[in-house]
């Protein structure tokens, strides 16, 4: 085994690969205001965002799509209109298999067609059943009616801006937010939860007049007024088969999957690996399918603390292993390709480092909801509904209690995290399961704010591969009794099938992976156990948090900030989470509202404008 060490330098101007878009409404009488929200728009797209920009228009809309050069197999997008109505979607697709399909016909135009016949057929539902990751929109003319949608766990997004007879919609936030075309105000309810929380909760972003559609929404717009549809994942835990056969059917799902993916992709994959089963499920048929990869890892500093077993899993495997020691990176362009006040970027440079390398990556998203590894599983005490609620609250509060949080800034004191936290759950129906009331909310909020977002943030320098966003995967671990995905033991089954490097733990147990997956359930009495006295077990091995900075050393940018200080209500954030959370919201606030992000942008080449009439 060779092993390569890198140190990174990501240089600010990245290669675009991906679409980008932003829709405007404009006034039938009146274009100029709704031009000018796309012109200043269409400036703000970076990263690896396109910049071949094509503008449309359609009368109600203005539509600008920003294209780059180079297309991924994997990628699809297409954008129709058939008479007076427009249907548009991208995303990463694997396998299409809608009907009819004609192989030798644009992709991109075909899934557009499929798109509009859907929604003009009323089964709005159906657009969340397509088997990719994506954003799209429909607009029927006749009723007047925007459908915007995307997949079911949101891996892909949309921001929505509506205010003062305005509306727009991209997949770039700073397209809306940091547009001097549009008015944007700071949402307060928003920056408490996530000053408590990390997150917002909800729709709700930093800003007023912007939201997000969530992993389980479908935005209808008619005449001007909002609607949702809500579409939930679909769960079976009927147990109709023996758990050997439950096991042998995931095998087969996985099996088809990258027999598949074998003939999609031509270059080599590279692999962000892990010790954990979410990554090395995949080893068995990536070595049954002979796809070619190329492991990549981080060095501890960099926050992920598994490369010393990666290493040993990459030499019984006989491969070369890339390893990320260090990078630096501009934390403003941190803050815009993370869309959010959350500045991890671990995943974002280990994209960088494999692109050097080859354009497609395989990425275990996901993989620990599906297969059982959440708190009403492994948390003492979790009974009820309301159990589980609470002990999810605590878990994302991260050591800021309600009580830590209202007496180190009293200002917020008027907004109940808690109370908006506990009405999400009303929205949710009843399922079988307590372990899917958890996954419904776990995909509309902590993977959806978090692990998708995270992880994702590569998707500016590569095109992901998310075996576990892939519906065949996901349906196979939503129909597996509860015994199998209480213990995780069909997970560990099908990871440990890899027999040339099973002997190498997947957990903070010092057991090997084969063991392991024999063991499941009388490891989850442990982990139980571990966690009724406070980690007692396994204190060693909890990954230290490093904050930022220290309070006296914490001086606010961004003018709101800056403000809250002044005001009569004492600010002395002593919690070391809260303190970096506000520093991060802080440095995100000040990015929109103060800072030049176009130092960061492409400069849109437009190639095609049905607009230059009216732009006279």
């Amino acid at each position: 085994m060779k092993e390569y060490l890198h140190e990174l330098q990501i240089d600010k101007q990245i290669k675009p690969r991906m679409v980008g878009y932003l829709l405007v409404e404009t006034d039938n009488s009146e274009y100029k205001p709704g031009l000018n929200i796309l012109k200043e728009g269409i400036k703000n797209f970076f990263g690896g965002f396109g910049q071949k920009t094509s503008i449309f228009n359609f009368g109600r809309y203005l539509f600008a799509l920003l294209e780059p050069e180079e297309k991924h197999p994997l990628k699809v997008h297409g954008f129709v209109r058939e008479g007076l109505d427009v249907a548009f979607i991208e995303g990463t697709f694997y396998k299409l298999d809608f009907t009819p399909f004609e192989k030798n016909k644009p992709a991109g135009s075909q899934l557009a067609s499929h798109v509009l016949n859907t929604a003009r057929s009323g089964n709005y539902e159906n657009l969340k059943e397509i088997n990719g990751r994506y954003t799209g929109f429909v607009y029927l003319n006749n009723s007047d009616t925007l459908i915007v949608f995307n997949d079911q766990l949101g891996c892909n997004r949309v921001f929505i801006y509506n205010n003062d007879n305005r509306f727009a919609l991209s997949n770039n936030v700073f397209a809306l937010a940091s547009n001097p075309a549009l008015k944007v105000s700071i949402n307060e309810q928003a920056i408490a939860e996530i000053l408590h929380i990390e997150y917002p909760l909800f729709r709700r972003t930093e800003f007023n007049e912007i939201s997000l559609t969530i992993p389980s929404d479908i935005l209808i717009r008619t005449a001007k007024t909002i609607s949702y549809r809500r579409y939930f994942q679909k769960f079976d835990r009927n147990k109709r088969m023996s758990d050997k056969s439950y096991v042998e059917n995931l095998r087969q799902v996985y099996d088809n999957f990258f027999k598949h993916l074998a003939g999609k992709i031509d270059n080599p994959l590279g692999f962000f690996m892990s010790k954990g089963k979410d990554s090395r499920a995949f080893l068995p048929f990536l070595l049954k399918n002979d796809i070619p990869f190329n492991p990549f890892v981080f060095k501890d500093k960099t926050g992920v603390f598994d490369y010393p077993y990666v290493r040993e899993i990459v030499s019984l495997l006989e491969k070369d292993l890339h390893v990320l020691e260090s990078f630096k990176v501009d934390q403003r362009l941190v803050y815009m390709i993370s869309m959010n006040t959350t500045p991890t970027f671990s995943w974002g440079a280990l994209g960088s480092l494999v692109s050097g390398y080859t354009d497609t990556a395989l990425i275990g998203m996901s993989g620990d909801k599906f297969s059982g590894k959440m708190p009403s599983f492994r948390m003492p005490g979790i009974k009820t509904k309301e159990d589980m609620m609470k002990g999810f609250f605590k878990f994302i509060s991260n050591g800021v209690t309600s009580e830590i949080f209202q007496q180190s800034i009293p200002y917020f004191s008027n907004y109940s995290v808690w109370d908006e936290y506990t009405r999400l759950f009303g929205e949710y129906p009843q399922t079988e399961i307590l372990f899917d009331s958890e996954s419904l909310f776990d995909t509309d909020y902590l993977s959806f704010r978090n692990a998708h977002s995270i992880l994702l943030r590569s998707q500016h320098f590569l095109t992901p591969v998310t075996p576990y966003a892939e519906s065949s995967i996901y349906n196979a671990y939503n129909s597996l009794p509860e015994n199998l995905i209480r213990t995780q033991k069909a997970h560990a089954l099908i990871a440990a099938s890899e027999s040339k490097s099973n002997s190498i733990r997947s957990t903070a147990f010092p057991i090997s992976l084969k063991a392991e997956s024999h063991l499941r359930s009388a490891i989850l009495r442990i982990v139980k156990f571990n966690n009724k006295f406070n980690n007692l077990l396994l204190k060693w091995q909890i990954k230290k948090f490093n904050p930022y900075l220290g309070n006296e050393q914490f001086k606010p940018r961004s003018d709101y900030f800056k403000e809250l200080y002044k005001g009569p209500a004492p600010v002395n954030p002593g919690h070391e989470r809260l303190l970096t959370r506000m520093r991060n919201a802080d440095e995100y606030l000040h990015l929109v509202f103060h800072d030049d992000i176009r130092a960061f942008c492409h400069m849109p080449e437009i190639i095609y404008n049905e607009t230059e009439e009216i732009d006279k």
